[in-house]
């Protein structure tokens, strides 16, 4: 039987690359418009609804939900990349505001 010298800087890198594995980590994103912006969108839905017989709706605003699926260390690296998502692409900072939860999968 043959035997494999390894150096043990080798061994001391494997380790840490295995057991500083990743997570993944599910971003539930609410996006909705600021309460001072007009939602049209929202008042055409809750005319629909009224006229469906729905009268004890008193207000509808229309949003997005997105989920991401993040690969990352921590959950805080996992909220810091799903926050710069949203600040960059997912909400228009003028007009939308964002919740974020992320949780472990």
């Amino acid at each position: 039987m043959a035997y494999l010298s390894v150096h043990p800087n080798v061994v001391s890198s494997l380790y840490r690359l295995v057991s500083s594995r990743n997570s993944m980590y599910k971003a539930s994103v609410h996006v909705t418009l600021r309460s001072s912006i007009l939602d049209p969108q929202g008042k055409t839905t809750h005319h629909a609804l009224e006229n469906l017989g729905f009268e004890r709706v008193e207000r509808v605003r229309i949003g997005k939900f997105v989920e991401m699926w993040i690969d990352e260390r921590t959950q805080e690296d996992a909220e810091r990349m799903a926050k710069a998502a949203c600040e960059q692409l997912l909400a228009n900072p003028v007009m939308e505001d964002f919740e974020i939860r992320v949780e472990e999968e």
